[in-house]
């Protein structure tokens, strides 16, 4: 018992200590006049917030959004490409559903990665929520390059991309089993 409270109180030291040095650093970058640093480190702190303080295994979807907004925002600063996030809802009330964490960073990150990142002009980015009869559907759309049918399944079965590392399957792959073992093998993600 002891030494799980030690870990407990040691798990809380690290959180606090992140977040106390990234508050050092945006202070710093907004005395040296760098915005934009300043802004990326308090999307940061906003996503670790989000991620290590909510004990929860879910956030609700106004939480997730608010969460992906600091996230594209962060993607945004680091890359060249130009691209818009949209959200719609089509009930407010959808906006207090819970969801798994980290669902939609994850589809995003995929999209903006491996669809937008690729293409030419502006991409977009879409995340659209719709509901009825207790069930919750969400859809992440991107103006991308597409995938073959052959790679969705392989994305889907969590197979590696040929030449990649093992770190480019985890992502979707681990989304759709977290969703089929929180709501039933009849849920899941899907991707044309």
């Amino acid at each position: 018992i002891r030494e799980s409270e030690l870990n407990t109180l040691r798990a809380q030291i690290t959180p606090h200590f992140l977040y106390n040095t990234l508050n050092s650093i945006k202070c710093r970058a907004l005395l040296d006049g760098s915005r934009d640093v300043a802004q990326m480190t308090q999307w940061l702190v906003d996503l670790l917030e989000a991620s290590i303080n909510n004990h929860s295994e879910y956030l609700t979807l106004n939480e997730e959004i608010d969460m992906l907004k600091s996230y594209t925002g962060l993607q945004q600063m680091r890359s060249d490409r130009v691209f818009t996030l949209r959200v719609e809802i089509t009930r407010p009330q959808l906006g207090r559903c819970l969801i798994p964490k980290m669902i939609l960073q994850t589809l995003v990150e995929n999209a903006i990665l491996h669809g937008i990142e690729e293409k030419e002009g502006e991409g977009i980015i879409t995340v659209y929520a719709a509901g009825e009869d207790n069930e919750l559907q969400i859809e992440v759309r991107d103006n991308g390059i597409g995938m073959s049918e052959e790679r969705i399944k392989e994305v889907l079965a969590g197979r590696e991309e040929v030449g990649k590392s093992r770190m480019n399957r985890v992502g979707i792959y681990n989304v759709d089993q977290r969703i089929k073992l929180y709501f039933g093998k009849s849920y899941g993600v899907s991707i044309t």
